[in-house]
């Protein structure tokens, strides 16, 4: 069992501009296999969304992110960019396509994840590189079609929330062409009680490795 704590917090600061706000401590880590099966996370994330035209926004965000296994042992550091273009070709359901860059330096540590061998009770070494790349680098095209927010609190559309995004990226580090599906469907139960369903696909992680996620949760609203 993990505590975690995430506060996110958005402002408009006009018509066009919505600055936005994430800190996150102790939380599941999903940006490979590995790090998604013993691998937590805690950072920063500070961004804005500018809304370019009535169809048309831009987004742009920095983030700073530790990675520890699930035994508190440091696997690394890592420093990220990410710009998003997308244009809207449909409103309810949301309906819109984007490109997307991503940039990540990471400083992996070099000490053997001990607690976590004694765990799976692995003789073989395992090591911080086995969680995370030293270097990931990628631009995608994808569409996502959307309908409300999954895990908001309170009901911000009428009926299930749910998404479906698709992306064709090239890795630049790997020389490889690559392909993310991912999925999600929340339902209301009880009150503003939500049930969720999600889950999502890579043929390519950030180490290269085929990545399946699948996710059960339950959202209490008090």
């Amino acid at each position: 069992t993990h505590t975690s704590l995430q506060v996110d917090k958005q402002w408009q600061a006009g018509p066009w501009l919505s600055p936005f706000a994430s800190f996150y401590w102790n939380t599941p880590a999903t940006q490979s296999e590995n790090l998604a099966l013993a691998g937590r996370q805690s950072g920063v994330q500070l961004g804005t969304s500018w809304q370019l035209t009535s169809r048309t926004s831009f987004n742009a965000s920095i983030q700073a992110q530790q990675f520890k296994s699930d035994f508190s042992e440091k696997i690394g550091e890592s420093k990220q960019i990410s710009l998003r273009i997308s244009d809207t070709l449909q409103r309810v359901p949301v309906w819109q396509t984007y490109m997307q860059y991503d940039l990540q330096n990471n400083d992996i540590a070099t000490s053997d994840l001990t607690r976590l061998m004694q765990q799976a009770s692995i003789s073989a070494p395992i090591t911080p590189d086995a969680f995370l790349a030293d270097k990931f680098h990628r631009f995608a095209l994808g569409q996502r079609i959307s309908h409300g927010t999954i895990g908001r609190q309170g009901p911000d559309v009428k009926g299930a929330r749910y998404l479906f995004d698709t992306s064709m990226g090239y890795n630049f580090e790997l020389e490889e062409i690559d392909f993310n599906i991912s999925f999600g469907l929340g339902i209301r139960v009880f009150g503003g009680d939500e049930l969720s369903v999600t889950g999502s696909w890579q043929n390519a992680d950030i180490n290269g490795q085929t990545n399946t996620q699948f996710n059960v949760k339950y959202f209490m609203d008090f």
